[in-house]
């Protein structure tokens, strides 16, 4: 449970910047370079809003798509950057100070998810199990009285039904634990992009003007590490 716990402190997801669907661009307002911050504040409000004013930070493009490559401290990724919420083009890019962390929290909640299904599955196959036995139990315990067998018989059934039906009470209560549990890790993982059960890259990037291997460069710029 403390670990549970710990992953639904990783993040915190600011205000989704989009009208009709929840999108997870606007979050980390402040990125860190080597010559100082960036506040994306203004961009991220207009972003919400879409006031008539210019859009703010221009150089500043929404990066959404697939990692498909690494390099040093940085991705690739096949994305669609955006200048505005209805203006985007398709491109292959490296992307700097990429959301390594992000990604690491995706995959062990995932992990994490698998795991409590799995055992929320075997509860429930051991509470049908001992919900049969009971029955039977009891099948045999209403027999034996109605053929008046052996005295020790009846009680040895009524025993057997009794200890079935705490196994059932005992597995209900983990079944319940394990769901609550998946309940919650599920909550955290919907405030990680992701598509088809993989994580995906959604976020503010600077245009850099520079190209790398034939590809554009933008950079996310660090952001504050999940604790």
């Amino acid at each position: 449970m403390k670990r549970i716990a710990g992953l639904l402190l990783l993040f915190v997801l600011v205000p989704a910047c989009g009208r009709t669907a929840p999108v997870f661009c606007c979050r980390y307002p402040i990125r860190s370079f080597a010559g100082g911050n960036a506040n994306l504040t203004l961009l991220f409000s207009w972003w919400t809003n879409q006031p008539a004013t210019p859009r703010p930070l221009g150089a500043w493009k929404r990066v959404v798509g697939v990692k498909t490559g690494e390099t040093e401290r940085a991705w690739v990724v096949n994305a669609r950057v955006y200048k505005t919420p209805g203006s985007s083009v398709s491109a292959r890019i490296v992307l700097e100070n990429p959301p390594i962390a992000e990604e690491r929290q995706f995959e062990a909640l995932t992990n994490q998810i698998a795991a409590y299904q799995a055992a929320l599955d075997r509860d429930r196959s051991a509470r049908a199990a001992a919900s049969k036995a009971r029955q039977e139990n009891e099948a045999i315990v209403r027999r034996l009285r109605r053929s008046r067998f052996k005295y020790d018989l009846v009680v040895r059934h009524n025993w057997g039904a009794a200890l079935d039906a705490a196994r059932m009470t005992n597995d209900l209560t983990r079944e319940k634990q394990a769901q609550e549990s998946l309940n919650a890790l599920e909550q955290s993982l919907k405030a990680i992009p992701n598509a088809n059960g993989h994580y995906q890259v959604d976020c503010f990037a600077l245009d850099t003007g520079r190209v790398r291997d034939g590809m554009p460069v933008y950079d996310m710029g660090a952001v504050p590490s999940p604790r």
